[in-house]
């Protein structure tokens, strides 16, 4: 690299993969495998997955195994209404982590609210994981063959174990207690059906088991549902996208599929069936949340069904008896690592994520000491630039090298036209001066990995969202902006953008070509132009800050014959950044 065009095509690279990843493709779909429409339907699917269940068809007694069940009353049509679910009545149960309701009607959860998390950082209203408008489906529906389901069955309330029952149909479950719903209905075609379902003590899990009197007379299988509406919003969510995840049986990778790219793929919203083939669990997330489905049977064990912007995943039982798990609460790595069944690979932080989780690790080691995040991620960013000073100076000298040698660069490009020749002359003046052109990029390349570590650690860590810092920075995890005369301003991106013109003025200049210096000096306007357009988190953006900042005091020690060494600046210059944070926490308090 001869002058500074390689360095400034390397960020214009990297800043560009990060810009186009977060406003267009997310990095959440890096793995991605584009669904293709199934041509398979749902009348045929079930003939398709009998296979699999053949072994539990095959432990039925013979006489179950050949008894043929009655012919299929048709269904009411659509969907049952919320009031008519509402006045069928509900079982309410509450654990120190979720609150959830029982539909009567149906079986199905009507209420899943996350107790620890609220909706917005200001306010109480709870994250409620049921999202589905009126007459659609509601989560956790038992469906067996073509046109069997219990959508329309009128459960009662067998029997009921653990918890502490405070009202009719209302129950509270302890820490260290488990409960159980016990529910019994009739299908359409009048088999029996039971459906129990399982409340773990401070868990998001849930255990759902489904029996059946007898099999349908064509041995098709039973599958458990959980349902989910994707709204016009949903389809254009920028920061914080809608998929279905999947962690395959037989391969071990995750997939992610974009809901948005599932609906292009499936030509419509109206009716459509995808096999996701032989999984070992399938969820419904977005960047911090999932319910996800854990099926007890190996083969082609899931699928997707799109019905009305409804999509329904769902996955395998057997032919009369099913077990199933699920999981259906925060994307909380932690938990996640804890409950087995690789569920900690639903977060996917890029492909440096092996550097990713060890420091969102540290900032909540950080957080833990002075409970605040903001302060966490300013002292880690404080921390990496310590640590890679050495670097730093490495390529700030490489850059001042390439400066002085300038004035014999211009005179070669002045006397030289053959391109060839003028390389071969540049390498040898680059001997002679003991420079090497690429001794300012190496430094950068080695912190990147770190750098883009940070930053999705930062943009999807759970921990980050309404976590507040200081003044009205409430919430990390979302854009930050001052009112103004009622006008919203974003402070800490305009303090980002002064900060990357300063510190672009203060680097080394290592060409003298008057057009690459205003083209550098209008990157950060158009960088700031950029991020107030498509706003970041308010983390990253703090992140980024702090980092300008204490790479401006490098960059001046560096260069200048100060008393003070570079880390002592560093260290000193990092305590005081740090400290006055901390002063401002305090006066938000």
């Amino acid at each position: 690299m001869e002058d500074k065009r390689t360095a400034l095509a390397l960020f214009l690279c990297i800043v560009f993969i990060m810009g186009y990843s977060e406003m267009f493709i997310s990095p959440l779909t890096r793995q991605h495998v584009a669904p293709t429409q199934s041509a398979q339907t749902e009348s045929n699917a079930p003939q398709a997955a009998a296979p699999v269940a053949q072994s539990q068809q095959n432990a039925l007694p013979q006489q179950q195994q050949t008894q043929a069940a009655p012919a299929v009353n048709p269904p009411p049509a659509g969907h049952p209404s919320r009031a008519a679910i509402a006045n069928a009545g509900e079982i309410s149960v509450t654990s120190p982590t979720v609150s959830l309701a029982i539909s009567k009607l149906g079986g199905r959860i009507s209420r899943y609210q996350l107790v620890r998390y609220t909706l917005h950082s200001t306010g109480k209203e709870l994250v409620d994981m049921v999202s589905v408008p009126d007459s659609a489906p509601l989560p956790l529906g038992v469906y067996i063959g073509a046109n069997l389901n219990d959508e329309y069955v009128q459960y009662t309330v067998s029997g009921t174990s653990g918890g502490t029952q405070t009202a009719a149909d209302t129950f509270s479950i302890a820490d260290n207690s488990e409960m159980s719903v016990s529910l019994s209905g009739t299908l359409a075609n009048g088999i029996t059906i039971q459906k129990v379902i399982k409340v773990r003590p401070d868990s998001y899990m849930l255990d759902v088991d489904v029996h059946l009197s007898q099999q349908l007379a064509d041995g098709s299988s039973m599958w458990l549902e959980w349902s989910h509406f994707i709204s016009e919003t949903d389809l254009h969510e920028r920061l914080d996208p809608l998929q279905y995840t999947l962690l395959s049986a037989s391969t071990n990778k995750i997939q992610h599929l974009l809901l948005p790219d599932i609906v292009k793929t499936a030509g419509s919203t109206t009716y459509a069936v995808r096999e996701l083939g032989d999984n070992l669990w399938v969820a419904l997330a977005n960047k911090y949340f999932m319910a996800t489905l854990i099926p007890t049977q190996l083969g082609p064990n899931s699928r997707l069904v799109i019905d009305n912007s409804v999509f329904r995943g769902r996955v395998l039982g057997g032919v009369v008896d099913g077990k199933f798990s699920l999981y259906v609460g925060p994307k909380d790595y932690s938990i996640l690592k804890e409950l087995g069944f690789g569920l900690n690979r639903a977060i996917d932080l890029g492909i440096f994520s092996f550097l990713a989780f060890p420091l969102i690790s540290v900032i909540r080691f950080f957080e833990q000491i002075f409970g605040n995040y903001g302060l966490a991620i300013i002292l880690l960013t404080l921390i990496i630039k310590t640590l890679f000073l050495p670097l730093t100076k490495a390529s700030i000298q490489s850059m001042r090298a390439m400066q002085d040698i300038q004035p014999e660069v211009k005179a070669l490009r002045e006397r030289i036209k053959d391109a060839t020749q003028l390389n071969q002359e540049m390498m040898a003046l680059y001997k002679r001066k003991g420079v090497n052109p690429m001794g300012g990029c190496l430094p950068m390349l080695i912190q990147i990995p770190v750098f883009l570590g940070l930053y999705n650690a930062l943009l999807y860590s759970i921990e980050l969202r309404h976590a507040p810092f200081a003044l009205w920075i409430n919430d990390l995890s979302a854009p930050e902006s001052l009112m103004v005369l009622g006008i919203p301003v974003p402070v800490m991106i305009l303090l980002m953008g002064a900060s990357m013109f300063v510190q672009q003025v203060t680097s080394p200049q290592p060409s003298a070509d008057p057009m690459q210096k205003k083209i550098m000096l209008m990157m950060p306007v158009v960088f700031t132009i950029m991020f107030v357009i498509f706003p970041f988190p308010s983390g990253l953006v703090l992140y980024w800050l702090v980092n300008n900042v204490i790479s401006i005091i490098q960059q001046v020690y560096l260069r200048s014959h100060r008393k003070a060494s570079p880390l002592v600046a560093t260290v000193v210059s990092s305590v005081c950044i740090f400290c006055f944070a901390f002063v401002l926490t305090l006066l938000s308090k």
